[in-house]
């Protein structure tokens, strides 16, 4: 059976960048599985497109460029502020903050990518932003998508 609509697909998977740098192996030896058209194209873009068609057993090495992956950079998205306008604690590059508006409710998250003096460079983009991302996939299996339960409860007479 080939991976198509009304598929469940069960797969390893790895993705590094152009450089050869791992990105995430996260399920590079624990099996991923979806429903094909329902992946999250947020979390895992191009992965659809890249497996249609494949069988259980196939392995195949895709690039999702950067436009169809998270985007391209985009400047707009980085700010510098303050340091003291992050909560207190170990503010470091590379972690995920959230900037606090007046009245309390926390931004989407930020990047910290650096430090000069008391400013803080803070980037929202998605860190793979601007990076083609490099797959490597084996299809474990590949079956129909079973069929959904009735949940309706009949009304009882």
């Amino acid at each position: 059976m080939e991976i198509g609509e009304n598929t469940e697909v069960t797969l390893q998977f790895s993705i590094k960048d152009q450089n050869g740098e791992v990105l995430n192996d996260i399920y590079e030896y624990t099996p991923y599985r979806f429903a094909f058209g329902e992946a999250s194209k947020d979390l895992y873009p191009g992965l659809e497109k890249g497996v249609k068609g494949m069988a259980s057993g196939q392995t195949r090495m895709f690039t999702v460029p950067a436009k169809s992956a998270f985007g391209e950079r985009d400047k707009s998205l980085v700010e510098r502020i303050r340091s003291d306008e992050l909560p207190k604690g170990s503010v470091a590059v590379g972690n995920l903050v959230r900037k606090l508006s007046e009245t309390g409710k926390a931004s989407k998250p930020y990047t910290v990518t650096g430090f000069i003096g008391d400013w803080v460079y803070l980037d929202q983009n998605h860190p793979w932003a601007g990076k083609d991302l490099y797959y490597t996939v084996r299809i474990m299996a590949v079956a129909p998508v079973p069929e959904k339960e009735d949940k309706v409860t009949p009304l009882r007479q």
